[in-house]
């Protein structure tokens, strides 16, 4: 009978080489839902490759046999409630292997039906998602890591140097990281006793090492790790590994891996940080992560050093603190040089911090909020300007750590300069409005003053520059902007009658973190990043920019940029994109999108449903006698039916705003989408329509 069993339906040549073949694990058990749980009957080559059983070892046997003290019962138990009223289940456990090791599994389990309705059999199907399930795992580790690193990277980079600036960083990437404690020694007087100074451990953790081991002499037990750490080398070991002298170390903790990292000052070394860990899973990225973190704790020792050292000097050396003040000052900036890892380190890091927040920021503007509660728009309102605030930011550190490491991206075009300041000055129309401000456009003969640049990054120097304006000029203040021609280059003044600048601070308004310190600006917000950027970004068009201010009286900016000689081109020149969607695209056109980025097309259905613009989603549109407009991001898949034929295709950009080689489309949207830019093209859209 069991051998009948075994071969389970296999009565078709058909079904034999489909079980025999599949990758998936399959799996027949009776119906006997009792202690034992149900006796297997049939398992295919996947199943047992999956297992390391045979089909002999299989034979009768339990199915409670895949699982162990990992499993979770409740999920076993809701199995069981479903298969008893003939539903097929689905889930996820840990189960175990003939070796005991452990594997996580993907499953479903259905019941099996005689044509009296009456439950024969349970079939299973599973899956091994332990890969997936690791990935996941590591990249959120990955993650902790470097929040942990950021975090602590902003308290060592401080101007203040407080005693427990160290110990404050240790806790923040302790949190983050799930270490079990981090520490720090740092060498005496006597060059092999080394004192503890931090430590930092996880509330599971046991006895501190101030209780246990305040100090260590590298002379003694210890003298294997001088070796090492004198050479800057990182050490690694097991704690059970170590030799029974240096296992005096790690007694009455229960960490599994330490890491030690030598840290240094100036070429010499001072000490090490030391971190340890319950369980290891690190990998070369958090390692590196590791050693990071560890360079800024020694980059912070040095520069506290020389600052320390030069307050005395100051103090008490009055013949010689000029020379000995340059000396250190030198000294001083190439500490400093530690915000160059900061900077490299935030300009290599994925979106990962900008993602959540353009999914709040879109989804907060989709939420149609009860009218029985009027409270909920308002508390919309904030989570959506709350997180444009702080998108805002995160965007500003961004632009200056990649234009600072050199790898931030340009898309050069052909553009009208005029045209790309009367986008901006729309953008800015509201607030100019309610703050009752004259914006005066300075005519020339100048029509269309055409410079090669990226269109993003030329709209980001002018709403930096003209937002500013808006924010300085008090009610009923006036804003000229003007374009004129100086030899091979365009002019751009944009003048406010706003609060000014002391004459004392305007040749440190382009430097990074700078905010012009005024009474009248004190509850301003913002990162003191933004005229930085402009800087940068104007100098990559191979321009230049400078001020002229006077303070209680207004401020001018001069740009210039170089002119594009092409000869005389007629421009066709086209409003400015007005609030009202143009009725010639809802006449005229229907929308379909071909997005592999879920939120991207959920935010475009949105905005388009809101607007009564005809959308395409099913594959016949011969009832539709409009132009089609489609929407694609870099992972759809080309060749589908209708993207030949469409009339126009905008190509939405990855993150980063980069083009792929051979790829020509009508136009382009960034990632992540602004609506602005959308409203942009949508007018170029209209324009475009003849009818």
């Amino acid at each position: 009978m069991v051998k009948e069993d075994l071969r389970f339906g296999s009565g078709t040549e058909l079904f034999q080489l489909i079980v025999s073949q599949t990758s998936d694990a399959i799996l027949v058990t009776d119906s006997n839902l009792n202690e034992n749980g149900p006796s297997i009957v049939f398992a295919n080559p996947a199943f047992c490759n999956l297992t390391g059983y045979k089909i002999e070892e299989l034979q009768g046997k339990s199915a409670k046999i895949l699982f162990g003290k990992d499993t979770n019962r409740k999920t076993l138990q809701n199995l069981k409630n479903c298969v008893q009223r003939g539903i097929p289940y689905s889930s996820s456990t840990i189960n175990y292997r003939k070796d005991g090791s452990k594997y996580h599994a993907e499953w479903t389990v259905s019941p099996v039906k005689d044509p009296a309705g009456k439950i024969t059999n349970l079939l299973s199907i599973q899956r091994d998602i332990t890969d997936k399930i690791l990935r996941e795992e590591f990249a959120a580790r990955r993650l902790r890591s470097e929040m942990g690193l950021t975090a602590a990277s902003q308290i060592l980079m401080s101007t203040q140097h407080e005693s427990f600036t160290v110990e404050r960083a240790i806790e923040h990437f302790l949190v983050l990281t799930g270490a079990e404690r981090i520490y720090f020694y740092k060498r005496t007087s006597n060059p092999e006793v080394l004192l503890l100074e931090a430590e930092s451990k996880s509330p599971f953790s046991s006895s501190t090492l101030a209780e246990t081991h305040p100090q260590i002499s590298l002379t003694s037990r210890f003298s294997r790790w001088k070796g090492f750490l004198h050479k800057n080398e990182i050490i690694e070991f097991r704690t059970s590994q170590l030799p029974e002298l240096e296992r005096y170390f790690c007694q009455g903790r229960r960490s599994d891996t330490i890491f030690l990292f030598p840290l240094k000052i100036s070429g010499d070394w001072i000490g090490f940080l030391g971190m340890e860990f319950f369980e290891s899973q690190t990998g070369p990225e958090e390692q590196f992560t590791f050693r990071t973190f560890a360079d800024l704790i020694g980059f912070y020792l040095e520069r506290k050093s020389i600052l320390e050292e030069l307050k005395t000097h100051k103090e008490t050396l009055e013949e010689t603190v000029e020379k000995r003040t340059k000396e250190l000052s030198v000294q001083k900036e190439k500490a400093e040089a530690a915000s160059t890892a900061k900077s490299e380190f935030l300009a290599n890091m994925s979106h990962e911090l900008r993602t959540p927040l353009n999914a709040i920021i879109g989804l907060s503007k989709m939420i149609q909020p009860s009218q029985e509660d009027p409270s909920n728009q308002r508390y919309l309102d904030v989570i959506h300007n709350s997180g444009l605030h702080l998108l805002g930011l995160i965007n500003d550190i961004l632009d200056l750590s990649k234009l600072n490491a050199g790898k931030s991206s340009f898309n050069f075009d052909e553009l009208d300069l005029k045209k790309e300041i009367e986008q901006v000055v729309s953008v800015l129309e509201a607030e100019i409005l309610r703050k009752h401000i004259h914006l005066v456009w300075q005519e020339s003969d100048i029509q269309h003053p055409l410079i090669t640049g990226d269109p993003k990054r030329v709209r980001q120097i002018f709403l930096n520059l003209l937002g500013n304006a808006v924010k300085f000029t008090e009610e009923q203040g006036s804003i000229y902007v003007s374009v004129s021609k100086e030899r091979d280059f365009w002019l751009v003044e944009i003048t406010d009658t706003g609060i000014g600048i002391p004459d004392e601070e305007q040749r440190k308004v382009f430097d990074a973190f700078y905010q012009v310190k005024n009474a009248r600006t004190k509850d301003t917000e913002g990162t003191g990043l933004g005229l930085s950027i402009v800087k940068k970004l104007v100098e990559a068009h191979n321009g230049s920019i400078r001020l002229k201010s006077r303070e209680g009286i207004g401020t001018s900016f001069f740009i210039s940029l170089p002119v594009l000689d092409k000869g005389e081109r007629k421009i066709q020149v086209r409003r400015n994109y007005s609030n009202a969607y143009p009725e010639k695209l809802k006449a005229n056109c229907y929308i379909r999108f071909e997005c592999a980025n879920r939120k991207n097309e959920e935010l475009l259905t949105s905005f388009f449903k809101k607007q009564d613009q005809d959308l395409y989603f099913s594959e016949n549109k011969g009832e539709y006698n409009k132009k089609l407009i489609l929407f694609r991001d870099n992972r759809a898949t080309t060749g589908l039916p209708g993207s030949s034929k469409a009339w126009k295709t905008v190509y939405i950009l990855p993150e980063g705003n980069t083009r792929e080689e051979g790829t020509e489309f009508d136009f382009y949207l960034g990632s992540p989408i602004s609506i602005d830019e959308l409203k942009v093209i949508i007018e170029q859209l209209a324009d475009e329509i003849h009818e």
